[in-house]
């Protein structure tokens, strides 16, 4: 998602922190539709951050103010609203934990790709992506993950790629039914078998974001 995790970069290139978390939550019903909630958690670095906010510039980056960061953010969530089939989109930012919330109804878990080419900026000539997948038939719910920020943390300086070294990514996702299976040996199952749990660190989803990949079957 890269418009949104510019926010993220932005952050974080100001701060040099390295302690923030990225959670993505999704509740499908049967029927395909549901929410999708992604938060961006600065909360332990929230008093660094405060004061570099103070200045005008940091390293050679120009410091953004409260204002245009909400701006950008809202202006990003709200751009999702084109996409058929998003509804009830919400963007959050909290500036005294600095927590960014950005969420949405979707009827098809599908349309989830589309926004997220939107905030890709994706042209009509690029292959569509399918990070998301649910048969209604099957039941089978399919996550996939992909490498869409490992060119970008390539050329960064090595000062500037240790900033992600202790974020977290966590994935989280809700059913309807019980969960007869699911395919990734490192996502676990919740005790009443209507929830999967990935957690795991950013580096390893931005060298290689197909650990994200499972497959889920529901009664």
């Amino acid at each position: 998602m890269k418009q949104i995790q510019y926010i993220i970069l932005l952050l974080l290139t100001l701060t040099l922190v390295s302690c923030f978390e990225i959670v993505e939550q999704i509740n499908l019903k049967n029927d395909g539709s549901g929410t999708f909630k992604y938060t961006l958690n600065f909360n332990q670095s929230a008093s660094h951050i405060k004061s570099i906010l103070l200045l005008d510039e940091v390293e050679g980056y120009k410091v953004p103010t409260l204002y245009t960061i909400k701006t950008k953010f809202n202006t990003l969530g709200q751009n999702t609203t084109a996409v058929k089939g998003i509804t009830e989109v919400k963007t959050e930012s909290n500036f005294n934990d600095y927590i960014f919330t950005y969420s949405c109804h979707f009827d098809k878990i599908e349309q989830m790709n589309a926004v997220i080419d939107s905030l890709s900026k994706k042209t009509k000539l690029d292959q569509p992506s399918n990070y998301y997948r649910y048969s209604k038939i099957n039941k089978v719910f399919t996550r996939t993950g992909d490498d869409l920020l490992k060119t970008y943390y390539d050329k960064l300086p090595e000062k500037q790629k240790a900033i992600f070294n202790g974020a977290t990514f966590t994935s989280v996702c809700k059913f309807e039914d019980e969960i007869i299976k699911q395919t990734n040996p490192n996502t676990l199952v919740s005790a009443n078998k209507k929830a999967i749990l990935h957690k795991t660190d950013v580096i390893s989803v931005i060298r290689n974001g197909k650990i994200l990949n499972k497959k889920v079957y529901l009664k």
